[in-house]
């Protein structure tokens, strides 16, 4: 399930929030530091 949520995340959130969403969601979600690459 963590998949989809961060599949959605990228495909939405990214584009929308860029470089800001990615340091907010490393923060708060380690497992997104591997998901972008931080």
């Amino acid at each position: 399930m963590p998949e989809v949520i961060v599949a959605v995340f990228e495909y939405v959130l990214s584009p929308m929030f860029g470089a800001q969403a990615q340091e907010t969601c490393s923060k708060a979600l380690p497992y997104c530091k591997d998901v972008f690459g931080l």
